[in-house]
C-alpha cells in the first residue's frame, strides 16, 4: 500500500513538471515571437534626421475653413484676409464674410511681437 501512494504522488508529480514545462516552452516561444515582431519594426522605421529649424508648413486652408476659423477665433488679434484687415478685438459684424472666397486655398502666416505672442494673422 505504501508503494502505490508513492507511484502515485511520483505521478502527479511528474505531470505537474510536464505541464510547467509545457508552459515555460510555450512562454518562451510567445516571447520571442513578440521580440522578433519587435524587431522587424524597428528595422523598417526611417532613422533619417531632419533639420527641425524650418518653419512648419501648414496645410492649405479652404475660405470656408478660414470663416470658421475666425468666427471661432478668441484672441484678439489683428487679422489679414483677401486684403482686408480686421484690427482687435474682432467683432464679427466688422468682418465681410462674402468678400472672402469659400473655394479658394489660403495659407496662413503668423506674426508675432518681441514675447512671441501672436500680433498678426495673415491669410493668403
Amino acid at each position: 500500500m505504501h508503494n502505490a501512494s508513492r507511484i502515485a504522488e511520483l505521478a502527479v508529480a511528474s505531470i505537474l513538471f510536464l505541464v510547467a514545462l509545457t508552459g515555460a516552452l510555450q512562454l518562451i516561444g510567445s516571447t520571442s515571437f513578440t521580440i522578433r515582431q519587435v524587431d522587424h519594426a524597428n528595422q523598417v522605421k526611417d532613422r533619417n534626421v531632419r533639420s527641425t529649424m524650418e518653419p512648419i508648413r501648414s496645410k492649405p486652408l479652404t475660405g470656408a475653413d478660414v470663416i470658421l476659423f475666425i468666427s471661432q477665433l478668441r484672441e484678439n488679434v489683428e487679422l489679414e484676409v483677401e486684403g482686408m484687415s480686421v484690427k482687435s478685438p474682432i467683432l464679427l459684424e466688422d468682418i465681410q464674410f462674402n468678400s472672402i472666397s469659400r473655394t479658394k486655398q489660403y495659407h496662413l502666416h503668423i506674426e508675432r511681437n518681441e514675447d512671441g505672442d501672436i500680433r498678426k494673422m495673415i491669410f493668403r
